[in-house]
């Protein structure tokens, strides 16, 4: 039966599962920001330039850009991540 001590301590395969975990959330958040923000510049251009008609292009890009933007970062993290995904549901 395994102690107590021994419970609480984590193998070098959940410490390594652990970091993949953190960095795949950092990166996740860092890539939401930085698509929001492109898609806040995107709109302040559309309003700035043009207050009482704003710009449809800079519109039509910052939806690009959130829908696109988004997708990728979800992508690249699946990709990254893509053998404990399926480990995690496998075992449902």
């Amino acid at each position: 039966m395994p102690t107590k001590v021994e419970k609480e301590t984590i193998t070098f395969g959940q410490a390594a599962d652990l970091l993949k975990a953190t960095k795949a959330i950092v990166f996740l958040m860092v890539g939401q920001l930085a698509v929001g923000l492109t898609v806040l510049i995107l709109f302040v251009v559309s309003f700035v330039s043009s207050p009482l008609r704003p710009l449809v292009w800079a519109q039509v890009a910052a939806v690009a850009v959130l829908i696109i933007g988004g997708a990728a970062i979800v992508a690249v993290v699946v990709v990254k991540c893509r053998k404990e995904l399926a480990r995690l549901l496998s075992r449902k």
